[in-house]
C-alpha cells in the first residue's frame, strides 16, 4: 500500500506546473524585484523540502527503486543550487 501511495506522490509531484520565469541580472534591485526573487526562492525551498520528503518515502520502502531515488536526488541538488543563485543574486558578495 505505501508502495502505491509513493509512487502516486512522486507522479503528481512531476506533473506539469506553471514555472515562474528565471530571473535575469537586466533588472534594477528594486524593492518589488527583491520581493520577486525571495518569492521564488521560496517556491524553490517548498519544492527541496517536498523532494526530500519524497526521497524518504522511497527509500523507507522494502526494495527501493534506485534509478527514481538518484533521479529526485539530482533534481533536489538542482534546486539547491539555482536557491544558492538566487540568494547570491539578492545579496549579492560585493559591494555596490
Amino acid at each position: 500500500m505505501l508502495h502505491t501511495a509513493v509512487y502516486s506522490l512522486v507522479a503528481a509531484h512531476f506533473a506539469i506546473r506553471p514555472r515562474a520565469p528565471m530571473m535575469t541580472s537586466d533588472f534594477t534591485h528594486s524593492e518589488s524585484y527583491a520581493a520577486r526573487l525571495r518569492a521564488r526562492i521560496d517556491q524553490l525551498a517548498e519544492e527541496h523540502r517536498e523532494l526530500d520528503r519524497l526521497i524518504g518515502l522511497l527509500l523507507s520502502e522494502p526494495i527501493p527503486d534506485e534509478l527514481r531515488v538518484r533521479r529526485l536526488k539530482k533534481r533536489k541538488l538542482l534546486l539547491k543550487d539555482q536557491i544558492t543563485a538566487l540568494r547570491r543574486e539578492l545579496d549579492p558578495d560585493t559591494p555596490a
